[in-house]
């Protein structure tokens, strides 16, 4: 006990640099006496963590782009049969002009680059405006600015889970086509679209990061365990449910397969 409380006021007095490489580490072998040094710090310092998430997030889009431009190629009539008999020779070739774009770089790096980005911010900043309102509700003594630092650094396992992905993908040329618990469901249309969706956000990753979150808002709060508990369940219930929202509409509007570009928790 004395030496964990020696390496925690270790970690504490340090000086704070801009870049807390030890940190990403120390979220590993050492997350309790980290989160406690991150608890120390009463202003923003999620810059380093978001700033490798998106990279990572980036950098994914850019190795699965020419295995989804190679199963576009491969894939079936651009127009469905069904539809092609009710346009004229001018709408068909418009739509096939049309369908020919989505082959490009726009539609394989800019538009997925750009939604893994707005998505990835998205989902950090809204998880960690949930967690401090729920943790607040329940008698939480945190700051909005520290929940996004706790955000931040507990996505150590989502930085992880993107680089097996890409570290994968590379090495076998294969996109990952079931994706968490997915592989477990059937799939739509004769299974339900939400199990699906739902089951492929679920894998170790986001345990680990569920551990992480339990921890961090105990120390970063002041709050019992079963109040933590309770704030990260409903935080992560809420922020499961707008992910997988894309999808399920998708499905509602025709079939339309969605794919979600962050998957950060």
């Amino acid at each position: 006990m004395a030496e964990a409380t020696a390496n925690v006021e270790a970690l504490i007095e340090q000086p704070l640099k801009p870049w807390q490489f030890k940190w990403l580490g120390g979220m590993i072998v050492k997350p309790r006496a980290t989160l406690t040094a991150i608890r120390a710090v009463d202003r923003s310092i999620w810059l380093m963590p978001i700033l490798i998430v998106l990279a990572l997030l980036t950098l994914r889009v850019i190795v699965n782009a020419p295995l989804k431009l190679a199963l576009l190629e491969q894939g079936a009539p651009a127009i469905d049969p069904r539809t092609q008999q009710f346009l004229t020779p001018e709408q068909q070739a418009q739509m096939q002009q049309a369908l020919e774009a989505t082959k490009g770089p726009v539609f394989l790096y800019v538009f997925p680059i750009a939604g893994a980005l707005v998505s990835g911010l998205l989902l950090w900043s809204m998880t960690a405006a949930l967690l401090h309102l729920f943790s607040t509700l329940q008698g939480g003594r945190g700051t909005l600015t520290r929940a996004l630092n706790l955000v931040a650094w507990a996505s150590i396992p989502t930085m992880l889970h993107l680089l097996v992905q890409i570290l994968y993908v590379s090495a076998s040329s294969k996109l990952i086509a079931e994706p968490g618990l997915a592989g477990f469901a059937v799939q739509p249309p004769e299974g339900s679209v939400v199990v699906h969706a739902l089951l492929g956000r679920i894998d170790l990753y986001l345990l680990w990061h569920i551990a992480l979150l339990l921890v961090g808002v105990k120390i970063f709060t002041n709050i019992k365990t079963r109040k933590a508990i309770t704030a990260v369940m409903v935080t992560l219930i809420i922020v499961l449910a707008v992910r997988i929202l894309p999808e399920v509409v998708g499905a509602q509007l025709g079939g339309l397969t969605v794919s979600q570009p962050f998957p950060f928790f």
